[in-house]
């Protein structure tokens, strides 16, 4: 993955399922030690360029849905807190 937030992520793929999609996603979150499974929802897609046009990643953006264990769902707000306190620039 490269973008996340607290609400979803960007996952690359070249073949990427259906709009609207439900798809369980397990992964260490950032920062983590565990992995957590969370529910999500392909809200975007983007595939792969053909031969010509500009490649960029091709990939799905994704929606987590609620439904997660309640202790997978911490893990991951506590990482993706702790990466965001790990690239925040130092106020000095």
């Amino acid at each position: 993955t490269y973008n996340v937030n607290l609400n979803g992520l960007f996952v690359r793929t070249i073949a990427p399922p259906p709009l609207q999609s439900i798809v369980e996603c397990r992964f260490r979150p950032p920062c983590g030690d565990g992995e957590v499974a969370l529910p999500a929802q392909v809200v975007w897609r983007k595939e792969f360029a053909a031969a010509g046009k500009v490649l960029s990643p091709a990939g799905i953006g994704l929606q987590f849905l609620d439904g997660a264990k309640p202790a997978d769902h911490a893990g991951y707000e506590a990482g993706y807190q702790a990466l965001l306190a790990a690239t925040k620039p130092d106020d000095n």
